[in-house]
């Protein structure tokens, strides 16, 4: 289900607005089949028809929201329930005139764009060749009715049919004017964001090389200082040089965000394994600081504390590890005394999630500062203050990455007593 290649799929970027707006649809039809049925306003297949898609709709958004790889197979139940529908509604009115169904023909018909749209919103490719699939069912009733109307025909019916048949054209080729618009300025921004790439390739050589020759001279000099004047000077260097290096790395892993080629990979992994190593990898440092280090208790494949899909979780552990990273860089830098916890959570409340909690004990954020806390090149007051070294894009780049992962990230903090960052993973984020 994960590979869709040649076939219409559902663009991840615009799951989110999917979500939301797939479920308020249902919501609408739901409520017009409730509002007219009473007054004997629809037809036979209305009262069929109505429900049927709005309970598609309301599965499709289930569907999505549980398991990201469903949301293209889901995207197409919804589409196909609705052409359905319209195309039930047409026929009908062909093979069963009523003035309840023609009631549904001339009421519908100023929403049947909308399919088109839901189309082009959902799918980043097989959009058009959908619409015009739909079009090319409606043309084949409409045209036929039109040729041979039947008797007596209401002169309202006849110009909704001529309506749809000319107008719902100019939408798909609107749309398509639209989207090819877009991929032209998608392209635009791709060039643009390689000659920046290009020039940071450039500022990363021409500053590595130097920072190379100065890391290793300070070594050099390190196996040299007897008093301890000199071993502090030399400390100073080093702390310089290797934060100058965390700064251009910063700078690049941003850049690279922001990049229309910047993709995300999907295989599998075991997130408790990848979680213990992060761990395992900073602990030297937390014991350097004199901090409590609390992490996950086993890491074994059949290991009972965690659900066996956990440890087959499918997305990219690379780019989930760099969130991680990020996050206990954030908790050690700010954390001068106390400790750290990292924890794996699950909640019955949203299966198929990953929880993951890094909780310190550092001065805690305010209200005001969580607010703008994942926002590029923001740096905490307190951190000025203090003293700390950084670019202000660690939290930056986890909350980036964390997006493009189908996931959450969040902060609950408290002045004075630490804080606390939550990253919701989906355990199967395939395309």
């Amino acid at each position: 289900m994960s590979e869709w290649r040649g076939l219409p799929s559902v663009d991840p970027l615009q799951r989110p607005m999917l979500l939301k707006a797939v479920p308020l649809v249902a919501l609408v039809v739901l409520a017009l089949w409730l509002l007219e049925s009473p007054h004997l306003l629809v037809g036979r297949w209305d009262r069929i028809g109505m429900p049927m898609v709005s309970s598609v709709l309301l599965l499709a958004t289930w569907a999505m929201h549980r398991r990201p790889a469903w949301s293209t197979p889901a995207m197409l139940c919804v589409l196909a329930a609705s052409a359905l529908y319209l195309q039930g509604i047409v026929f009908l009115n062909l093979f069963a005139p009523s003035p309840n169904h023609v009631y549904s023909l001339l009421s519908t018909a100023q929403f049947m764009p909308l399919f088109y749209l839901a189309a082009f919103a959902g799918f980043h490719r097989g959009a058009p060749l959908l619409c015009w699939l739909q079009y090319g069912l409606l043309v084949l009733q409409l045209g036929a009715s039109m040729l041979f109307p039947p008797a007596n025909e209401p002169t309202l019916l006849m110009q909704a049919k001529a309506g749809i048949l000319l107008g719902q054209p100019t939408f798909i080729l609107v749309l398509t004017f639209m989207v090819r618009l877009r991929r032209e300025l998608a392209k635009q921004e791709r060039e643009h964001h390689q000659g920046k790439e290009r020039l940071l390739a450039m500022l990363s050589h021409d500053i590595r090389g130097p920072l190379q020759t100065m890391l290793t001279s300070v070594d050099l000099l390190a196996a040299k200082a007897q008093d301890a004047a000199s071993v502090r000077a030399v400390q100073r260097l080093e702390a310089v040089a290797g934060q100058l290096d965390r700064h251009l790395r910063d700078l690049i892993a941003f850049n690279q965000l922001d990049s229309p080629d910047f993709s995300i990979e999907h295989r599998r992994y075991d997130l408790v394994a990848l979680v213990a190593a992060c761990c395992a990898q900073h602990e030297p440092q937390a014991q350097h600081q004199g901090l409590a280090w609390t992490t996950p208790p086993s890491t074994m494949p059949d290991d009972s504390n965690f659900p066996p899909t956990w440890h087959h979780a499918q997305g990219d552990p690379d780019r989930v590890r760099q969130v991680l990273d990020n996050l206990l860089l954030n908790a050690l830098k700010y954390t001068p005394s106390g400790g750290i916890t990292v924890s794996l959570q699950q909640e019955p409340a949203r299966p198929g999630w990953a929880r993951i909690d890094v909780r310190d004990t550092g001065p805690g954020i305010n209200a005001e500062q969580q607010a703008h806390i994942f926002q590029p090149f923001v740096r905490l007051d307190d951190a000025r203050r203090a003293g700390q070294d950084g670019s202000g894009l660690g939290l930056a780049i986890a909350a980036r990455l964390t997006e493009r992962l189908g996931g959450e990230i969040q902060v609950d903090s408290i002045p004075g007593q630490g804080s606390l960052f939550s990253l919701w993973l989906p355990l199967d984020c395939g395309p």
